[in-house]
């Protein structure tokens, strides 16, 4: 196969186009594009897919160690194989059956060559050809290289026509005529933060969330946490009541029907104990023994039925109360928070409204 490739590649003619090229240890050698490679690095395996192979500038294979350069960095290791789309289709090749790569120059270091080509044709002083520079870079998703050629531009001078934009491609912000950095900004934020928050103190005020309030406020608004406390604890033991006498009537049917177990085991005995003290006797009452402990056996064969289909039925009922009851305490939980949270917020809260807006309906 590889053979019958290598004779259509061989046979094309013309001239030549940019591509992968592998020399195969035979001689003879596939032109086509890496689409994906596996590496092994430090016991690791890496794979390489088409969208990261764009990232590999360069790719070494040697007797010794191969290596491969990706998104700028060295890897020294060993391919384990690799996949080439080819005219033909899809070929993959494992290390053995080649002994070098030729990697296509990948877009990045054709628009980063570019780059280099513009960037040695300017001038030393030319800040807006620099800057000319960093907008093209941008365009062509050359970030690094936006950012270095924005920051000599401001170097070269911080006042030219476009150093406003240039600013903005280093994410600077202006504030109060100044360009700062997001740093600066940040430390900036802060300090007025750390001085408001001493100013609001000193006049007596609390900080709640993103809000400062009075201390008349505050405690109102403590009051209100407390009286949501109290309130939800309450209504998460109804809830737990509630579903303890839903399971009541369960349970009831649970008993009722061990003690009809247990009377027909006592009354099987008694028939039991009657048969053997008559038998071989033939008398009637030996017969109506053997009929009762007949009865007795079938009703507690019937009894172990039902018991374990009530027990359970009286199990996913249980099931079914705990998950109702463990949602409404989180329901609760989480309408409480929220209704502190207003009143934290500046909004009024109707505390004698707070239990009807937290009490399950069920349970109302």
């Amino acid at each position: 196969m590889v053979g019958y490739w290598l004779s259509v590649v061989i046979g094309l003619g013309g001239p030549p186009i940019q591509a992968d090229t592998i020399l195969l240890n035979n001689g003879g050698q596939i032109k086509g594009t890496i689409i994906q490679l596996r590496f092994s690095r430090n016991g690791e395996t890496i794979t390489l897919d088409t969208e990261k192979m764009g990232e590999v500038s360069d790719i070494n294979a040697s007797p010794a160690v191969d290596e491969i350069t990706f998104e700028d960095e060295k890897w020294e290791g060993r391919i384990i194989d690799l996949k080439m789309k080819t005219i033909g289709g899809a070929l993959v090749f494992e290390r053995a059956q080649f002994s070098s790569i030729e990697k296509k120059l990948s877009e990045r270091e054709r628009l980063s060559g570019e780059y280099t080509k513009k960037l040695e044709a300017l001038g030393e002083t030319d800040a807006i050809g620099w800057f000319m520079l960093a907008s093209w870079a941008g365009q062509n998703k050359l970030l690094r290289q936006e950012r270095e050629a924005a920051q000599r531009s401001l170097e070269i001078d911080p006042d030219h026509a476009k150093s406003g934009a240039a600013h903005l491609i280093l994410g600077h912000v202006q504030k109060d005529g100044q360009w700062l950095t997001a740093t600066e900004v940040k430390e900036l934020e802060k300090q007025a933060g750390t001085q408001k928050a001493e100013e609001m103190r000193a006049k007596g005020f609390v900080q709640v969330g993103s809000r400062w309030v009075s201390q008349e406020d505050m405690d109102r608004i403590k009051a209100l946490k407390e009286r949501i406390d109290e309130i939800t604890q309450d209504i998460c033991r109804e809830a737990e009541n509630w579903a303890e006498s839903k399971l009541a009537g369960f349970k009831q049917e649970v008993e009722r029907l061990q003690e009809r177990s247990s009377n027909s085991s006592q009354g099987y005995e008694s028939a039991r104990i009657l048969r053997a003290s008559h038998a071989g006797d033939g008398c009637s009452t030996e017969i109506q023994a053997n009929a009762d402990m007949k009865r007795y056996k079938d009703e507690l064969k019937d009894l172990a039925n039902e018991l374990k289909a009530t027990k359970n039925k009286v199990g996913t009922a249980a099931n079914a109360l705990r998950s109702k009851v463990s949602n409404w305490k989180r329901d609760i939980k989480n309408e409480g928070i929220r209704l502190v949270r207003r009143a934290e917020a500046g909004e009024e809260v109707d505390v004698a409204s707070i239990e009807g807006k937290l009490r399950p309906g069920e349970i109302k």
